[in-house]
């Protein structure tokens, strides 16, 4: 679903997604279809007065236990990211554009893990750092 509102100065958005999947060959709970997200959702808005843009954006991506078969486990975790952003518009050539990304910083887990009967369970797992960003772009056009 995606909604959009826009007003004279503010442009607002949205966005929801939910998926619902089952494997039938997989036993036990948890049997989704592995990197299929459950619920993501965005929500952004811009905001524009004169030759000044300000925005951003919000992510969420829900994670979870996926069985993938049944000896077989993945684990995502949950996601979030805020980016916002600057815009000056000096000429209709010139403008000045200053960006921020991820500013939540929020790592990303990932772990596998394979049960073997009478021998046990090997797991490994993963985390993803992510990192904060800023830019600055002088856009010209010519």
């Amino acid at each position: 679903m995606h909604i959009r509102l826009t007003t004279t100065n503010l442009d607002l958005r949205a966005s929801l997604s939910r998926n619902w999947s089952t494997v039938d060959s997989v036993p036990g709970p948890d049997k989704r279809l592995d990197g299929q997200t459950p619920v993501s959702s965005t929500l952004g808005a811009d905001y524009k007065t004169g030759p000044l843009t300000l925005g951003g954006s919000y992510l969420f991506k829900n994670g979870g236990l996926v069985r993938i078969s049944g000896n077989q486990l993945s684990y995502q975790s949950v996601r979030r990211d805020l980016d916002l952003y600057a815009l000056w518009k000096f000429t209709p050539k010139l403008q000045l554009r200053v960006a921020t990304n991820s500013l939540l910083a929020q790592d990303i887990l990932s772990q596998s893990s394979y049960m073997t009967p009478g021998v046990g369970t090997q797991t490994s797992r993963t985390l993803n750092p992510v990192h904060r960003s800023v830019r600055a772009n002088l856009e010209m056009k010519f």
